[in-house]
């Protein structure tokens, strides 16, 4: 086509391009949604509100199961602070409501299937029930592995946890304890608390020996004068239980009885314990998603690049199953924003392609026809030219 006639055609056409109709799924019964969110926790939560402020179409499937569902509070997350998870929960999900475009279930996705080379997705619940959409958002998190220590459970998440951020504060300057496996990345995490108490207590329930000790040594070569530096002591006597002195789930002021195998007894206000953790869901080995290899610790995660995106396109990684190597509610937060602000752009341009080239087969439609207009005036000059009756110019424009 000529350049002019190009020309004309865009004039016309190309404004009209971005509210042409997108053909991005198939034809089908099942509903269907511009993204699937799997996951109910901050990192979906978020996901989903991002996702209604641009008026796209999502479904998040929760599953009800939550990393910190035993913790009395959510630290360090501004104009939250202290706010029990549930109840951020269901505020979360209260403002979101309000956004028509979002709807919300309580589910488990057992299973998601890239179709068309990865064009669209289909998640299924336990239910049976199938569900279609562009992009699928994955913010299923990860578990800690706990000690079956008798006592440990029942006191996870309210005196004995995991993240000094998330419920340090609260223990400040009194007794404290750190609860792991020897180790190098251990020795780090008990020196990274010692602004909380000057001289907490490691507690390595006998895994300090030489073996862990060499391999100390050979990532963390300075071990041994950081302990010294920050007088820590290391109690390697196995623990066989702990116990709850006083404090209950409503208050921060605990203490705990550990008693070793040979029924002596040391009490500390809290515990930190630097447990392993692994996926909470089967979904992404399921899928064949790319994972980081174990790093000895027992933690693996799903390799993402910088917009949260996995190994599979259009499937995306969000919170603390991701490869941040991050494991917080803010980084939660902050991971599903950025997966959406790069859907959301993405199904942007798709969509505008996909308008252009619809509207450039109209604009060649609409070419024919006006090169077919031009002939006809052509035959109409000639034939008034020609001197023709006016019976005969009637004949021919009824014609057309």
């Amino acid at each position: 086509m000529e350049f002019s006639k190009l020309a004309c055609i865009a004039s016309v056409l190309l404004p009209l391009a971005a509210t042409s109709p997108v053909p991005a799924l198939p034809q089908s019964s099942l509903p269907a949604y511009d993204v699937l969110i799997v996951g109910g926790g901050p990192a979906g939560l978020s996901a989903a509100s991002a996702l209604g402020r641009v008026n796209r179409s999502a479904l998040l499937i929760d599953s009800g199961v939550y990393r910190n569902a035993a913790t009395r509070e959510i630290h360090d997350v501004i104009g939250n602070d202290g706010i029990n998870p549930s109840a951020f929960r269901a505020l979360a999900r209260d403002q979101i409501s309000v956004y028509t475009s979002v709807s919300m279930m309580n589910g488990t996705a057992t299973s998601v299937t890239p179709e068309m080379n990865g064009t669209y997705f289909t998640t299924t619940d336990a239910a049976g029930k199938r569900y279609l959409s562009k992009k699928v958002i994955l913010a299923t998190g990860v578990k800690d592995l706990l000690p079956n220590t008798p006592g440990l459970a029942a006191g996870w998440g309210k005196g004995i946890y995991g993240c000094p951020w998330c419920d340090g504060w609260e223990h400040r300057d009194k007794p404290f304890a750190n609860l792991g496996t020897f180790s190098a990345s251990f020795v780090q995490n008990t020196v990274r608390t010692t602004t909380l108490n000057p001289k907490p207590l490691m507690l390595t329930n006998g895994t300090f020996n030489n073996d862990t000790m060499a391999k100390a040594s050979a990532t963390l070569p300075s071990w041994e004068k950081q302990l010294a530096l920050y007088n820590i002591e290391i109690e390697n006597r196995i623990i066989v239980s702990f116990s709850r002195l006083h404090g209950d789930d409503g208050d921060c002021d605990d203490d705990f009885i550990i008693t070793f195998e040979d029924n002596s007894t040391v009490v500390r206000n809290s515990i930190k314990g630097n447990f392993p953790a692994t996926l909470a869901s089967d979904l992404p080995e399921q899928m064949g998603l790319k994972l980081t290899e174990d790093d000895g610790e027992g933690i693996s995660t799903v390799v993402v690049d910088k917009n949260k995106e996995s190994s599979i396109l259009g499937v995306f990684m969000v919170g603390d199953a991701n490869s941040d190597d991050s494991f917080n509610v803010p980084h939660a937060m902050w991971s599903a924003k950025r997966a959406v602000v790069y859907i959301h752009e993405e199904l942007l341009a798709k969509e505008y392609a996909e308008a252009l080239v619809e509207s450039s087969q109209h604009a060649e439609q609409l070419w024919d026809v006006h090169e077919s207009f031009e002939a006809m005036k052509i035959q109409l000059a000639q034939r008034i030219v020609n001197h023709k009756s006016a019976e005969e110019l009637l004949e021919y424009l009824e014609k057309f």
